[in-house]
């Protein structure tokens, strides 16, 4: 897959959250060619305005996409954030109830392998995210990288049960999100540099937001590093290589 993009930024040096509007192109850009790819073998996603499943699924976020919802929600009227906190607050206790509470906010203690289990033991939680209201999300065009990649092909019912195996994603050349922390230094998202969805705005106020650790254009260079990266090994291997 190549993904031809020209980008006008800022040359100096800014926090990651202030690129977070180029990685949601690059996102969206990925997911609509996988769209287009599935669509000539005739799939099609089955994702549709209430069908909300996948918004009681667990939902890593990079550090900079917490500092961005955090900044997103203390814009909202008085009245909005007090009800948005109040949901989250009744999905941590969610959380707290099914033992998950103390395991997210460790992620980096979590394996690789052992993400499948909290993901399934999240999911039987049933914790909705608390940017959900009526069944739409409150936030469709702040909702994070890992969000807008997740498209599903098979029958929408098939996303309601923990572990079916009859459950078919959209699958992208790469992904947006798990780069994205490639322009902080720190772990990377396979290590344990996320943040659950919940934990968010709880993580962005009691963690100061890193200082812009090089100029824009260098930031994005690592991004799309790393996201090159992901497309060369999912590359299939040369015939007799």
């Amino acid at each position: 897959a190549h993904l031809r993009m020209q980008l006008q930024v800022n040359a100096g040096a800014v926090p990651p959250k202030r690129l977070l509007p180029v990685l949601r192109v690059v996102a969206d850009q990925l997911v609509e060619q996988a769209v287009r790819d599935a669509a000539a073998q005739g799939k099609r996603p089955s994702c549709h305005a209430g069908c909300s499943a996948c918004c009681s699924y667990l939902v890593p976020m990079s550090r900079a996409e917490a500092h961005r919802l955090l900044a997103v929600v203390k814009a909202l009227p008085p009245a909005q954030q007090a009800a948005l906190r109040a949901r989250h607050e009744a999905t941590r206790a969610r959380l707290a109830a099914a033992g998950l509470l103390e395991i997210l906010e460790h992620p980096e203690r979590i394996s690789v392998e052992g993400l499948l289990e909290v993901g399934d033991r999240y999911f039987a939680a049933a914790a909705p995210c608390p940017f959900l209201v009526d069944d739409q999300c409150s936030i469709y065009a702040e909702r994070p990288l890992t969000c807008r990649e997740h498209l599903a092909l098979s029958p929408a019912a098939r996303c309601s049960a923990v572990g079916d195996e009859g459950l078919v994603l959209l699958t992208l050349a790469a992904y947006a999100s798990r780069a994205s922390n490639a322009m902080e230094d720190g772990p990377s998202m396979e290590e344990g540099g996320w943040v659950a969805l919940p934990l968010a705005l709880a993580y962005a106020e009691s963690h100061a937001e890193a200082p812009p650790v090089a100029p824009a254009p260098q930031l994005l260079q690592r991004f799309f590093d790393a996201l090159t990266t992901q497309a060369d090994d999912a590359e299939p291997a040369a015939a007799g290589g």
